[in-house]
């Protein structure tokens, strides 16, 4: 994702080199997370100001070893687009550990992600209204054919995540569309033909969804990946 690249790569690349190593070291640590923040702002736009922490104590020796041991990221809202939609991620928090800045890229030991996704943006991205059923399920809303009718479905689903191809589907459905009893297969198979795998791929640089959970709120997201190379533009 590139609002992940961003945040990443502003966050490490300013905090390392960017403040002169003649202040005090919290001072320089306060003045790199400023200018941190500051850049976030006019690259992402995103919609409340970000929140930046950079780790290492005493963090002025990081202008002389280009590491950073590690590093927190958050902010309220992160304009993004996902399969051809623009939408906004809702509290994202983005932690990287062992950060090392080279002159043409940035490796991050590990780095994790969280963000949740509205229901009216995974309803744009599903192309149907996706909603809260209960717990650990979504409700779906669509219309389909059944029997030369055309009828109004409205099915609880589990929403699974296939990791590899990094897809939600919607599996386990239950409740009957209007009042035809259907079995478990046939309603699954009405599911699929109707509602396509959502494309959650998002994350470039090896960075992959590895959790979704459905909550009042949203859909949340969890995200990991492991010893990740981002180019420096």
């Amino acid at each position: 994702m590139a609002a992940l690249k961003g945040l990443l790569v502003a966050g490490v690349s300013l905090g390392v080199i960017g403040v002169g190593g003649y202040l005090g070291d919290n001072a320089v640590r306060d003045a790199a997370e400023t200018r941190v923040a500051g850049a976030l702002t006019t690259a992402l736009r995103p919609t409340g100001p970000p929140e930046v922490e950079l780790g290492g104590v005493p963090f002025s020796l990081a202008l002389l070893t280009r590491t950073v041991p590690d590093a927190h990221l958050r902010v309220d809202g992160l304009p993004v687009d996902m399969a051809g939609h623009s939408v906004t991620l809702r509290d994202v928090s983005v932690s990287a550990t062992q950060v090392s800045l080279a002159d043409t890229q940035v490796v991050l030991g590990s780095a994790d992600g969280e963000a949740r996704l509205s229901y009216d943006d995974l309803s744009a991205v599903a192309s149907v209204p996706v909603g809260y059923g209960e717990p650990g399920r979504l409700q779906v809303s669509y219309t389909v054919t059944v029997f030369s009718r055309e009828l109004t479905a409205s099915v609880s689903a589990v929403p699974e995540l296939d990791t590899a191809t990094q897809q939600l589907r919607l599996a386990d459905p239950t409740m009957s569309i209007a009042g035809f009893d259907l079995g478990a297969d046939v309603l699954q198979g009405l599911v699929d033909a109707v509602v396509e795998p959502i494309d959650l791929s998002l994350l470039p640089y090896g960075i992959q969804l590895t959790a979704i959970t459905p909550t009042p709120q949203g859909l949340d997201l969890t995200a990991t990946g492991n010893q990740l190379t981002i180019p420096l533009a």
